[in-house]
């Protein structure tokens, strides 16, 4: 039988502001794009290094799975709250207001509200089927082609 995984203590909240103005500073480092060697080494690097700023001020040993699991953990809150206050400011009224974010959650929302994977884009919409000015446009040009064939 497995044993039960033991739960750790909560992050304190020196411990999240050490974190996000971490990741702050070094974020080009730490969402580059790029997968080569030099650049993950560089990110690993990063993310060792922030683990060991956590862990000087924590009471806890924290590995950097948790660090990096901890960061994901965050901007999901953080867009959650974004979200919250986007989707109750285009609300009527009533009902109780949404919870204001964080200090974390605020930098985060700061640091990442213009992005797209963060607030969505611009005037786009989501949908799993094509478009129909597409097909429309398709089908107008091969009833066109048609039409001129039989002519000639």
């Amino acid at each position: 039988m497995a044993a039960k995984r033991e739960r750790s203590s909560n992050w304190s909240l020196a411990e999240i502001s050490i974190l996000t103005d971490f990741v702050e500073k070094n974020e080009e480092i730490l969402k580059a794009k790029q997968s080569n060697l030099i650049t993950n080494s560089k990110k690993n690097a990063k993310w060792a290094e922030v683990t060991e700023l956590v862990n000087a001020v924590g009471v806890q040993r924290i590995s950097v799975e948790q660090v990096r699991f901890k960061w994901g953990n965050l901007q999901q809150g953080a867009k959650k709250s974004f979200t919250d206050a986007r989707k109750h400011a285009r609300q009527t009224g009533g009902g109780p207001p949404p919870k204001p974010p964080t200090a974390a959650e605020l930098k985060i929302i700061d640091l990442m509200k213009d992005r797209p994977n963060f607030s969505g884009i611009v005037g786009g919409f989501e949908t799993s089927m094509p478009s129909t000015s597409g097909i429309k446009s398709i089908f107008s040009f091969k009833n066109h082609a048609l039409r001129y064939k039989k002519n000639t």
